[in-house]
């Protein structure tokens, strides 16, 4: 909650993105962050913004080029879960790597 910081479970995944996406240099990606909806939405939209960086900040220092992504935090915006229970809010908090050419 309120962090940007990368778990550490999130590594391999994303030492696998950055690979592939070294591996096929054409390949654009959207670095998407999100939030749940506790607090306002505008801590949450700067949030997810910060989120979604910071994924971004570490596949480029994996090898992959700037220019290949993009960051955008959409805040509590397209809910995977409800927002009614810790659980529901915790699989909210995330980051999604979108393929966007």
């Amino acid at each position: 909650t309120g962090s940007a910081k990368i778990t550490r479970e999130s590594f391999p995944v994303l030492d696998g993105v950055a690979a592939q996406m070294k591996a096929n240099p054409g390949i654009k990606v959207e670095v998407a962050g999100f939030t749940d909806n506790s607090g306002s939405d505008t801590l949450n939209r700067a949030l997810s913004q910060r989120r979604a960086e910071m994924v971004m900040s570490y596949l480029v220092a994996q090898g992959v080029p700037a220019a290949n992504l993009v960051a955008k935090g959409y805040g509590p915006d397209f809910p995977l879960d409800t927002n009614a229970t810790a659980a529901g809010r915790a699989n909210n908090r995330r980051v999604m790597i979108k393929q966007i050419q």
